[in-house]
């Protein structure tokens, strides 16, 4: 299988914390979680600042802690170190966007959905494929 050349950022911000040592499985965790990070990391800033610019102080002062957890979602993935905490980051998240749908109905159901896909990949211990030989 050829991989997609280096240059490319979208493949460079995947690749944060993958070693060649990885098993299969930890490396397809790993590539979800960076997944996962850069969905967050990508546009709660923007949404930060426009609640902040709109007077929704409450709406960004939730959006700031979601962007934390991400920070920190980035610095596990960076370090490689706390793995096994990733579940309790996912489900902060879930909580802050749930918060943030609720109260706020501010589409953050997009993002709860998202959580919880990945919350039901990480918690799959066993992966089993299929029809592949």
């Amino acid at each position: 299988m050829k991989t997609p050349k280096s240059s490319n950022v979208f493949y460079k911000l995947l690749q944060i914390g993958v070693r060649s040592d990885l098993p299969y499985i930890e490396l397809e965790k790993t590539y979800l979680f960076n997944l996962f990070i850069f969905i967050g990391i990508a546009i709660l800033p923007i949404l930060f600042f426009i609640n902040l610019l709109k007077g929704d102080y409450e709406l960004g002062i939730l959006i700031f802690f979601q962007f934390s957890i991400f920070l920190i979602c980035l610095f596990m993935s960076v370090k490689r170190k706390f793995l096994h905490l990733r579940m309790i980051v996912i489900f902060f998240a879930s909580a802050c966007f749930f918060i943030g749908s609720y109260f706020f109905h501010n589409g953050a159901e997009y993002f709860l959905f998202t959580n919880i896909f990945a919350a039901l990949i990480f918690c799959d211990i066993e992966w089993q494929f299929y029809g592949y030989a």
